[in-house]
């Protein structure tokens, strides 16, 4: 999960660097986004890109767009990307995240990346790994104690 987490930090910073820096605040006096010292409000659509052939993501992508939407919310499943413990994660073809969200950026849309580990959207495990339990200390992967 170390390198799973690491390897998405870097290309969020190295797709950071890619385009001006806009500022962005949050004025709590009124209540509101500030983006560039202009109200803001983030207008999202949430894309699972790993359910989406990778030919098909500009076009989905566009059509987002066109919607209105100003941003789109990507959640990243953890077990599949990593199917086997201590694998290297795989983040080629359907599953390349960097190129995914740099085409949401092409495109004029903020990512806000559901990191997880755990994601729900009607996914296995919730994106959990099947060997966490087995390979880990974990006992539970979800409960209700708040501790």
């Amino acid at each position: 999960m170390t390198s799973l987490v690491l390897l998405i930090i870097s290309a969020i910073a190295l797709l950071s660097g890619l385009h001006a820096d806009p500022s962005f605040k949050i004025d709590t006096t009124n209540h509101q986004f500030l983006l560039d010292d202009q109200p803001f409000r983030y207008l999202a659509g949430e894309i699972h890109y790993f359910r989406i052939p990778a030919t098909k993501w500009e076009d989905r992508l566009k059509r987002v767009r066109s919607m209105g939407l100003n941003a789109i919310t990507v959640p990243v499943p953890w077990n599949l990307h990593q199917i086997e413990y201590e694998s290297i994660p795989d983040f080629t073809g359907n599953l390349d995240l960097i190129k995914f969200i740099q085409m949401a950026q092409d495109n004029g849309l903020y990512t806000l990346i559901r990191l997880g580990p755990y994601i729900a959207d009607e996914w296995e495990n919730g994106g959990l790994p099947w060997w966490l339990i087995k390979n880990t200390h974990i006992t539970k992967y979800r409960s209700s104690n708040l501790a």
